[in-house]
């Protein structure tokens, strides 16, 4: 059951993005002047189609939220005695919505909820209730999870080792030598010489085919593998599936105040996010 909800959390985070990427692209008023207005409808019948799946996929989450309590879902005493990667990806999570909460307005106390959860003192539906009592800015948000994401060694290199392999190729890298560093030579002009040396005549189309052709076999490489699926399903899990605190500020106060209670919310510096004695200070 946890595979499959994290696959789900992991499959509407993927998808989210593509939406985003997808209304970015729209909203450029030079899409429309370089691929025309058919092609326009058609991307917007698919960005359509797309946010359909995409809410259907928000109301499964929510729905596997309800299903086994998955609410609070990781133990971190499930089984001491057998340690493996998800005993500590189910750690992580944990650990970071502890976090979440003890630094959200107001502050929560995460494993009270859970306590409540377990025992039957919180009735309403959790994906409706508990996430709405406490606020934490996106920013503050981002920064606990990436924390975490360093922190327990989830962080994905791939596409970065991709990036520097192709810039040696493109950009002409650099190795080290005795007295210092030297440039490497445009791929460009290697194949240039060998083909020089087999004609006898210049082939400079031949040789960026040849580049691009090596670019392209690197990207084939690159896009054919997976990779950042733990990374991935660990930020799916926190943001979407485990009822972190929402970064609405409006709907919290609004919570609070049917409740009878108008509470303060102040914009906290991004900067001192680090300090555990900014957070104290704020508290006093």
């Amino acid at each position: 059951m946890d595979n499959y909800k994290r696959n789900i959390a992991k499959e509407y985070w993927d998808l989210s993005n593509k939406v985003e990427s997808l209304e970015k692209t729209l909203s450029n008023p030079q899409f429309e002047k370089n691929v025309g207005l058919e092609i326009v409808e058609l991307t917007r019948q698919r960005l359509s189609a797309m946010q359909t799946e995409l809410d259907i996929l928000s109301r499964q989450v929510k729905l596997l939220e309800s299903f086994n309590c998955n609410f609070g879902n990781c133990n971190e005493n499930k089984n001491e005695n057998f340690i493996n990667r998800d005993t500590l990806m189910d750690e992580a999570e944990l650990r970071c919505l502890r976090e979440m909460y003890r630094k959200s307005q107001p502050a929560g106390d995460y494993d009270e909820y859970l306590r409540q959860l377990r025992e039957g003192e919180i009735k309403e539906e959790i994906g409706e209730e508990i996430y709405r009592r406490h606020y934490l800015s996106r920013e503050e948000f981002k920064y606990i999870l990436d924390k975490y994401v360093n922190a327990y060694g989830m962080e994905d290199y791939w596409d970065k080792h991709f990036d520097l392999l192709e810039e040696y190729m493109t950009k002409n890298g650099i190795i080290e030598k005795d007295d210092g560093f030297e440039h490497l030579p445009d791929l460009e002009d290697i194949f240039k010489e060998m083909l020089n040396k087999w004609a006898g005549v210049p082939y400079d189309c031949i040789a960026a085919a040849l580049k691009e052709a090596v670019i392209e076999r690197i990207e084939q490489c690159r896009n054919f593998y997976r990779h950042g699926t733990e990374e991935g399903e660990f930020r799916a899990t926190v943001a979407l599936a485990c009822g972190s605190p929402t970064s609405n500020k409006e709907e919290v106060k609004n919570y609070w105040k049917k409740k009878g209670i108008d509470i303060e919310i102040i914009d906290r510096d991004p900067d001192k996010f680090w300090s555990k004695d900014y957070y104290e200070e704020l508290n006093e």
